[in-house]
Order: structure tokens, then C-alpha cells, then sequence
């Protein structure tokens, strides 16, 4: 699930309401112009990873993917493809 800083609570919220148990998350730093932001300019969007039901299990290969994704911004609301990669590669 995709979430901006200032909504990051309500996407906590959100994620446990629909029955995932948050685990971790990637941080998307952004290439480019500084963002919109409240209290600072983001630069930064947070994917955050849950799983839901009993039984899951880590991949070894997943042991070596990283925490964050570097770049830049598409089309409004376009994640990278680096993102689905990664999400595809923990799944």
C-alpha cells in the first residue's frame, strides 16, 4: 500500500482494517523538483508491506532487496517500475 507522510496513520489504519498485519516498509525517494508538502517539501512516498493469514513465508532471495527505490517522478500517482519489480521479486 501506497502511502504519502502525511497520510501515513490513516494507511496504517487502512492496511489493518482490511486485515494485514504491517511488517516493514520501502522508502521511494523521488528524482527531480521537491514535492507538495505540509511541514516540508516531500521528496518521498513510503510503500508499506503487510501480509495477511497465518502461514507466510520469507524468501531467501528477499534477504537482499533493499529498502528504498531512487527515482524519478511520472505521471501523477505513477509508482516506478522499479517498485513493481521489487514487490514482484518479495511475492
Amino acid at each position: 500500500m501506497w502511502a504519502t507522510a502525511n497520510h501515513l496513520p490513516d494507511a496504517l489504519w487502512l492496511m489493518q482494517s482490511l486485515g494485514f498485519d504491517y511488517k516493514t516498509n520501502v522508502v521511494w525517494t523521488k528524482a527531480g523538483r521537491p514535492g507538495l508538502g505540509q511541514y516540508f517539501r516531500m521528496q518521498h512516498e513510503h510503500l508499506l508491506f503487510g501480509v495477511r493469514g497465518k502461514g507466510y513465508n520469507v524468501k531467501t532471495e528477499s534477504r537482499t532487496l533493499r529498502s528504498w527505490i531512487h527515482a524519478p517522478r511520472g505521471r501523477h500517482s505513477e509508482k516506478p517500475r522499479e517498485a513493481i519489480e521489487l514487490i514482484e521479486a518479495r511475492s
